[in-house]
């Protein structure tokens, strides 16, 4: 009988995670089945990975992507431009010169785009944080030289400051606005 409440209470919460629109995965129900467990006096429960798929099992769920944006690149002309257009480009210098940077929107805040839900529901996300930092980062062709990360963000106060897993030489450009 516990372990029945105990899935009516996990099975009532679900829906209404997905109900709001709000992402979930294996390891938040498991953590959320342990919670429960807790309070209905199950000692012994520990929300094993085989109760996990067996609950998914039960209860007809699935992991799904929330929402999917894409933009593809048609591959022939990228080797058209390969073949044709870049060896123009390069014509004359070394690997070591030459250097590709690209520029990475750093989402910090955004919530995961997949979630667990019921087999056969449509799968709507909510409103997405926009909160980012925008890094530039470059190498040269043979990979001899790595450039340091260029860090910019809106804040006054760099965001770099409050975050200890960025690189020590990593700079910053505060953007106001």
């Amino acid at each position: 009988m516990p372990l029945e409440e105990l899935e009516t209470i996990l099975s009532v919460w679900l829906k209404q995670v997905c109900t709001a629109n709000t992402s979930t995965d294996g390891p938040h129900l498991k953590k959320k089945a342990i919670h429960a467990a807790a309070l209905l006096g199950i000692n012994s429960f520990w929300a094993s990975s085989g109760w996990i798929d067996c609950f998914k099992k039960r209860h007809n769920l699935v992991y799904k992507t929330m929402s999917e944006e894409s933009a593809t690149v048609n591959p022939k002309t990228v080797m058209e431009w390969k073949s044709e257009e870049m060896p123009k480009v390069t014509d004359g210098y070394q690997p070591k010169d030459i250097f590709h940077v690209d520029e990475i929107g750093l989402f910090y805040n955004l919530q995961p785009n997949k979630t667990l839900t019921y087999k056969g529901d449509s799968c709507h996300g909510g409103t997405r944080s926009k909160q980012r930092v925008t890094l530039l980062i470059g190498c040269n062709t043979d990979g001899t030289e790595k450039l340091p990360p260029l860090v910019t963000g809106k804040y006054k106060t760099p965001l770099l400051q409050k975050c200890k897993n960025f690189p020590p030489n990593t700079q910053q450009i505060p953007m106001h606005g």
